[in-house]
């Protein structure tokens, strides 16, 4: 991995982590709406 991009790659990173949280969250929000529905 090239030095130039390592700050690149690291702020991608962050931003994948951050939408892979934020797409579990839902899921399971969704999953809890779904489970309590009468």
């Amino acid at each position: 991995m090239p030095n130039n991009s390592s700050m690149k790659n690291n702020t991608d990173n962050k931003i994948e982590q951050v939408g892979m949280i934020r797409f579990i969250l839902g899921f399971f929000v969704y999953l809890y709406r779904v489970a309590i529905k009468p």
